[in-house]
């Protein structure tokens, strides 16, 4: 088997939607993974790579030279392919570095999941079947709600406010409610939970809460991806910034609240969605 080093995604919800090309091309190569230190964590017991590497800077080099995947689309990540002396640089020509690619495939406006897996089609030459799973560390149910009320934009959140009466509304009908969110995420998750507990854990802290969990509510953000490939039941809130049919959760793209304005979506509505979801 040949062996292919993968620059995978900067982001934990888009390093969840390219599960499922990676699951594919391990069938007919060894893969080995360049991205963020917490990739590990993220894909702690899984088999369908060979080793991860950290990448840090621009001359952040990896062992693997024959083949060389771009899941991220920056000329930047690229550039770090040609200055390692990667041979075959397989991506789509965007962000003005199709120079820099060996082999430049056709981009699509689809589904971030397919986006992935067009690439490894690409590869494999032949169509490929998506498998948007992660093991879940427990299976154990002992929360009833986790809510994720951070995200990448402000844009992309529902208010914080709204949160706060919604884990009120939840523990009103005896369910046990519990915030979620980053370090960087505390003053938000403060404002959020209210009198309620909320937690900052590191990655496998967050795989175990949110496999321990009936059911996940949240922006359109990494943990609900997360969730969704583990198996929990999700509901998902959109508004302008994001799109469902970009990004919406692989496994339940159904569990979703999508209004122009994400503060349009009410309290009332999501409370409702998920008494029936739970």
């Amino acid at each position: 088997m040949k062996e292919i080093l993968v620059r995978m995604p900067n982001w934990l919800g888009d390093s969840v939607m390219a599960v499922g090309a990676l699951r594919n091309l391990s069938k007919e190569f060894k893969v080995y993974l360049l991205g963020k230190p917490w990739l590990g964590e993220l894909f702690y017991g899984e088999g369908f790579y060979r080793g991860i590497y950290p990448f840090r800077h621009l001359f952040s080099c990896a062992p693997v030279r024959e083949i060389g995947l771009l899941f991220t689309n920056s000329f930047s990540s690229a550039l770090n392919f040609l200055i390692c002396g990667i041979k075959r640089r397989v991506g789509y020509p965007k962000d003005m570095r199709g120079a820099l690619l060996t082999d430049r495939v056709p981009w699509e406006r689809q589904h971030q999941v397919l986006q992935y897996l067009r690439l490894a089609e690409y590869l494999m030459g032949k169509k490929l079947k998506a498998e948007v799973r992660l093991r879940p560390p427990v299976q154990e149910k002992e929360i009833d709600v986790v809510l994720i009320p951070g995200g990448s934009r402000a844009s992309k959140r529902w208010p914080a406010r709204n949160y706060r009466e919604l884990g009120e509304r939840l523990r009103g009908k005896r369910l046990s409610v519990l915030y979620v969110g980053s370090e960087k995420e505390k003053e938000l998750l403060q404002e959020a939970s209210g009198n309620l507990p909320y937690s900052t854990p590191n990655i496998l802290g967050l795989k175990e809460i949110l496999a321990r969990a009936r059911i996940v509510c949240g922006n359109d953000t990494g943990p609900i991806h997360l969730a969704d490939a583990m198996g929990t039941a999700v509901l998902s809130l959109f508004g302008s910034a994001t799109h469902p049919e970009l990004t919406a959760p692989w496994n339940q793209k159904e569990n979703i609240i999508k209004k122009e304005n994400i503060r349009e979506i009410s309290v009332e509505e999501v409370f409702e969605r998920l008494l029936e979801l739970v």
